[in-house]
């Protein structure tokens, strides 16, 4: 095993002889420049003894009993040669609830069934949070100076494709310490080990001027990984989940995002940036954005007084769930920014994505009331009646169903693209709303004028119309429907 150790991870590993799954994974690690490797049986794995950092294991041609036994016989070898790997199978039809307790006793992390890799974008989505967000990303500010930490932290050494353990769980770390963190740039948590890393932030005596930013990063930290989460639950179509179940994943969704909303009331406005910061975990899509967009549903929800936050920060987690139920082909285009060229069919399919999602959590059996489903249903609506699902006009959005929306498109205009400047977050959002004062295509005028009232020191004298004179949005709104503004797919 000496020279073993020498060898770079491979980040997606596949065990099968089924041609059309190693085509799917080939073009999956193609699109995200995932190193890649192809075992025809366990045998040969077990001799490469090749560490991988996702590894998947497919025979659909194996009767399920037998399936069982050779994964879970599979799952035992690559623990011992992957001891960190996210390890998948594939099944060619829907499990028993023993037999999937069965897997996940055996070590297997999610199950995916075969028409689920041929048609929709699932395998995709698994294997980037896998790859990308085992561990999570912290800053130097976010540690205590000369207290023992209570988690593990890891550099990448990207070179070697390996997380380099360099601060061990009991470690004291003083300043000069941090002092050195610092230099070594982004550091990273085990994803498993953020319960205790929150616990750490809050064990800081509050008198510190830093007690509040620590505790809300934790906990947007925290809600991140929940979402992650979240969505393999929901995504998983190999068992059924009960009434209690669905409550029970329900009910922790909506706790931590009540004590997400309760942090962001207790800092500075300007430190919602960099508790929301531009790091995305992942690659997938969109999808990975919805925890950062369900931090500006609180933060702009509590400014302009929306009520009943916790059930929209659900929903603006849960709402984009149905990209993974898309095929590659659509997600891909997506991605690429190349929405323009979908076919009709490939439009219509992402436009019904909304559906999906509420398909999802309805076959989860979460009980979520009507008006949140509405919300989650209209939140790609425009209010010049050219959204999607059903081309609703503004009359008919609520203030919830658009607010969700408008936390989506700060969140696109605000990410930092490669070769532009930072900007200024408030200024993003001074120049959104006064874009959009001149169409209204998005947003009514009766929700924008929230913003001009809860963010006064922005719009003191109301927006600038065309002629340069002083004013608030008028209503109605029918004049102002004008095509859609550049930068918003």
């Amino acid at each position: 095993m000496a020279g073993a150790e020498q060898k770079k991870v491979i980040e997606f590993g596949l065990v099968t002889r089924d041609e059309s799954i190693i085509a799917q994974v080939k073009d999956i690690c193609g699109e995200f420049e995932y190193s890649f490797q192809c075992w025809s049986d366990t045998e040969s794995y077990f001799e490469s003894e090749q560490e991988c950092r996702v590894i998947v294991y497919s025979d659909l041609k194996a009767e399920i009993k037998v399936f069982g036994a050779a994964v879970a016989e599979f799952t035992q070898i690559a623990q011992q040669i992957s001891q960190e790997a996210y390890i998948m199978g594939i099944v060619p039809k829907l499990l028993s609830r023993e037999q999937v307790e069965f897997l996940n006793k055996s070590g297997l992390n999610t199950i995916i069934l075969a028409s689920e890799v041929l048609e929709s974008s699932k395998l995709g989505f698994i294997a980037s949070q896998a790859i990308h967000a085992k561990y999570i990303p912290i800053k130097d500010t976010d540690l205590i100076a000369n207290q023992k930490v209570t988690f593990d932290l890891y550099h990448l050494m990207p070179l070697r494709n390996k997380f380099i353990k360099i601060v061990r769980k009991g470690d004291v770390v003083s300043d000069s310490k941090i002092t050195k963190l610092k230099s070594v740039g982004e550091f990273y948590i085990p994803r498993d080990q953020m319960k205790v890393f929150t616990t750490y932030t809050n064990d800081v005596d509050p008198s510190d001027p830093d007690y509040h930013f620590r505790r809300t990063r934790a906990y947007f930290l925290e809600f991140s990984v929940t979402f992650l989460d979240m969505v393999n639950i929901l995504t998983d179509q190999s068992v059924t989940l009960s009434y209690e179940e669905g409550r029970e994943l329900m009910d922790k969704c909506l706790l931590i995002a009540g004590e997400l909303t309760q942090c962001l009331t207790m800092i500075e406005p300007n430190q919602i940036w960099n508790v929301v910061n531009n790091s995305v975990i992942g690659d997938f899509g969109s999808i990975e954005r919805a925890p950062a967009i369900a931090a500006y549903v609180s933060y702009f929800g509590t400014m302009i007084g929306i009520e009943n936050l916790d059930e929209l920060i659900f929903a603006a987690l849960v709402a984009d769930i149905g990209l993974v139920h898309l095929p590659m082909n659509v997600t891909k285009k997506i991605r690429q920014g190349k929405m323009e060229q979908f076919n009709g069919e490939e439009k219509s399919q992402y436009q019904q994505y909304l559906k999906r999602s509420l398909e999802s959590i309805a076959s989860r059996r979460l009980p979520v009331e009507k008006n949140i489903r509405d919300v989650i249903s209209n939140c790609r609506e425009k209010a010049d009646g050219l959204g999607f699902p059903s081309g609703k006009a503004g009359e008919f959005l609520s203030e919830e169903s658009q607010l969700l929306h408008f936390g989506f498109v700060f969140d696109k205009v605000s990410m930092l693209k490669m070769g532009e400047t930072r900007r200024d977050k408030f200024d993003l959002l001074k120049d959104l709303i006064q874009k959009e004062a001149q169409k209204t295509n998005y947003f009514t005028p009766a929700f924008l004028n929230k913003f001009l009232k809860g963010f006064p020191d922005l719009f003191p004298n109301g927006i600038l119309d065309k002629k340069g004179c002083q004013t608030l949005f008028p209503v109605p709104i029918a004049s102002f429907f004008v095509r859609p503004f550049h930068w918003i797919p």
